[in-house]
């Protein structure tokens, strides 16, 4: 039997939610590519200017890049319907995680008086972060309503019908089990 939910699923007013979601979405997109743009070229005009000996400029152009990239296929994986918004923002939390503090690391490495030897100002980068993923994914895995849970519910709510269900399997199996233990004294006694 196919539920009311699954009829009205694409009902005009869910149609424009999900236009304005993709609205949205483009609309950031468009904004982080012309901020991007706009910084990594005044980078390169400071880098040219301040003595174009290292290329500094080169680490942010390609760590924001793929930054970008990532960015760009989390839309059009939204857009083709692929994946669901709060999955886009996590996977483009992790991936935002791992790239970072790679060139984190790299540019600390690389600018350290000793090459390759990082001071370690990185790890504060990393420790932090690394907090902020940990938050993300609490909020993904926990508070975000999972498949066939009402979404209308915050999450105390779900987690108290949860509980009453819990509560009531709990009180069934002991009224079974006390049953059960009295047949056996009233069957043991004769």
């Amino acid at each position: 039997m196919i539920s009311n939910n699954k009829i009205n699923e694409f009902n005009e007013k869910s149609m424009r939610r999900i236009a304005k979601q993709i609205i949205v979405l483009r609309y950031l997109l468009v904004v982080h590519m012309y901020v991007y743009l706009f910084t990594n070229i005044v980078l390169f005009v400071i880098n040219y200017y301040t003595g174009f000996d290292s290329k500094w400029f080169f680490y942010p152009l390609v760590g924001w890049g793929a930054l970008f990239l990532v960015h760009c296929l989390a839309y059009s994986e939204y857009k083709l319907g692929i994946i669901k918004i709060s999955n886009i923002i996590l996977y483009y939390d992790v991936g935002l995680y791992v790239i970072g503090n790679i060139l984190c690391f790299l540019l600390d490495a690389l600018s350290s008086p000793i090459r390759w030897q990082p001071s370690g100002w990185y790890l504060y980068v990393l420790c932090i972060w690394s907090f902020i993923l940990i938050l993300n994914l609490a909020i993904h895995y926990i508070i975000l309503p999972k498949e066939g849970e009402d979404k209308k519910k915050n999450w105390l709510e779900r987690k108290i019908e949860i509980e009453m269900i819990s509560i009531k399997n709990e009180r069934e199996y002991s009224k079974k089990y006390k049953k059960s233990e009295r047949k056996d004294k009233e069957g043991g006694s004769l």
